[in-house]
């Protein structure tokens, strides 16, 4: 349901916005945490302590140190000459070694920080691949629809947010439709279908232009949720089936991992590219600011269109494994 309520939250942003102030939108989060505390001190079992269990310290500095150095690069990028920066590329330099420490302290440790063995199983590969394009193309519409609808066509900030509103229904609607699909069909074609669904609706925001009603970009990014919701919940659905019982609770932690990391450096990248292209534009095509925004954008969804489209195979070879893995399953009840 991530993308589902993901995308409602826009649309609740940008009444917040126009009625309110920003300062709202963190506000808003306090009740919400009290009412998560109130659940769980009234419904959550208290369990012993497992002594047994240590906490993996080396794994945990060498991941914060890898992933916190390259987010602190992009960070610093906001123009063409911040790409090739010295201090840039020495924190990404540093960032990757440290993530290839990270997984060798992951394989050799008895007690993980993360359990990377779940990858042997090949249908949860793909799956987490699935889940990571879901979440770049998520957040990455969320970034760049604001500032279509906001800094191109002049619109206020509620009309942002409702522009979200069909999305999150059809991704909430065709999830359901997909789980249901997935135990009939498996997530073959129900994933890829989705996949290219979803494909299909960015390439075409690549296309919009200044004269473009708001109705089709609603339109196009309603189709989006409707690929969302037919990809996201059945490949996660079918690669936590893959991996064996004992490792589930390993496995849900990696796809989330996984899946919040994609969306954070799917925002970073994505901001990145809208600045430099937008800056780069003005500078040497002396356009105006709406219409080198609105190139920026329109080259942005091009990008994920891009990635999503060659991850479609993803969708294949997941319905290939599941398949291997139910004849597999078969055999064995048959043999007993």
């Amino acid at each position: 349901m991530m993308c589902s309520i993901t995308t409602k939250g826009p649309t609740l942003g940008g009444f917040l916005i126009e009625f309110a102030s920003w300062e709202w939108l963190f506000l808003s989060n306090i009740p919400t945490g009290i009412l998560g505390l109130l659940f769980a001190w009234k419904y959550l079992q208290s369990t012993e302590k497992n002594s047994a269990i240590q906490f993996d310290l080396w794994g945990f500095v060498t991941v914060t140190l890898g992933v916190g150095s390259i987010l602190l690069a992009l960070g610093r990028m906001s123009e063409l000459t911040h790409l090739y920066n010295p201090v840039n590329l020495a924190l990404v330099a540093f960032g990757l070694i440290m993530l290839v420490v990270f997984v060798r302290i992951e394989l050799t440790v008895a007690q993980p920080l993360l359990d990377l063995s779940v990858f042997r199983a090949k249908a949860y590969t793909y799956s987490v691949w699935v889940a990571m394009i879901n979440s770049i193309s998520l957040f990455g519409g969320i970034f760049l629809l604001p500032l279509l609808i906001q800094n191109v066509y002049g619109l206020n900030a509620i009309m942002t947010g409702l522009a979200f509103l069909p999305a999150a229904l059809m991704s909430g609607i065709f999830m359901t439709i997909g789980g249901r699909l997935l135990d009939k069909q498996g997530p073959s074609l129900i994933v890829t279908s989705g996949l290219s669904v979803m494909a299909v609706g960015t390439l075409l925001l690549g296309f919009i232009g200044l004269e473009t009603a708001l109705w089709i970009i609603i339109l196009l990014n309603a189709i989006r949720g409707i690929g969302m919701g037919l990809s996201m919940m059945p490949s996660t659905t079918a690669g936590m089936n893959a991996i064996p019982e004992k490792f589930v609770s390993r496995g849900s932690a990696m796809n989330n991992v996984f899946r919040q990391m994609s969306s954070a450096l799917g925002i970073v990248f994505v901001s990145i590219y809208y600045e430099v292209r937008r800056n780069q534009i003005t500078t040497t095509n002396g356009a105006s600011m709406e219409e080198a925004s609105l190139t920026a954008i329109t080259e942005g969804f091009f990008v994920i269109a891009i990635l999503i489209f060659l991850s479609i195979p993803a969708g294949i070879l997941l319905g290939r494994e599941h398949k291997k893995q139910k004849r597999l399953e078969e055999q064995t009840s048959s043999s007993q």
